[in-house]
């Protein structure tokens, strides 16, 4: 037994922290706080009780649909201010790019493409930078959680503003001319739009687009 109020916020926090339950046949829904078999509910009217704001039942509805997608063999596109639900034509294909904001990205890692298929490198650099950040935070240092909010700054603003060299991953800034780009660090040709290697294909479509 458990009274409304406790379960709503019960409900609130399984939401928040994405642990509700996409079923195949009640959508996505919510079951008893101790796990008992059979008990998810199965009545919309019931979430509309639990999540009665609309920014709630808005956010519900996006990470069910979000859920779905993912289900289905989808991504989400991982530029920040996007996230665009992508389903590929070709669920092999590790180069995806948004429809919405036109980012390219690699399957596996989510961040920006890159040719060779190993993709430890970046992740390990993503999680350094992050514990960095939150080693930083929790120090009771005004000065150096300062430090670690601007490092965390910096890194979106590098993702939003940049593209990754496709074949060494060096942050790339276009600030005008042609698509054309070459690495300054392993001289790679490559195309901003396509983020993969120059070709007469793309000096043909999109050299100045």
């Amino acid at each position: 037994m458990i009274c409304l109020q406790c379960f709503g916020v019960y409900a609130k926090g399984r939401l928040n922290e994405r642990q509700m339950i996409a079923d195949p046949d009640l959508g996505y829904t919510i079951g008893c706080p101790i796990g008992c078999l059979g008990s998810l509910i199965s009545q919309h009217k019931h979430i509309l009780v639990m999540f009665e704001e609309p920014e709630e039942y808005d956010r519900y509805h996006r990470f069910a649909t979000e859920e779905c997608l993912l289900q289905a063999g989808g991504v989400l596109c991982p530029q920040p201010g996007c996230g665009a639900g992508i389903l590929p034509d070709n669920p092999g294909e590790r180069k995806i790019k948004c429809v919405q904001c036109s980012y390219v990205f690699c399957k596996n890692c989510h961040q920006g493409y890159h040719e060779d298929e190993d993709c430890e490198t970046e992740e390990a650099f993503e999680s350094l930078t992050t514990n960095q950040a939150l080693q930083a935070t929790v120090v009771s240092n005004p000065e150096m959680a300062l430090q670690a909010r601007w490092q965390e700054q910096s890194s979106i603003a590098i993702k939003v503003m940049t593209k990754p060299c496709p074949k060494c991953r060096s942050p790339t800034e276009r600030d005008g001319g042609c698509m054309h780009m070459e690495c300054t660090r392993c001289n790679f040709d490559w195309c901003w739009i396509c983020q993969s290697k120059w070709t007469r294909e793309c000096m043909a479509s999109h050299w100045f687009t």
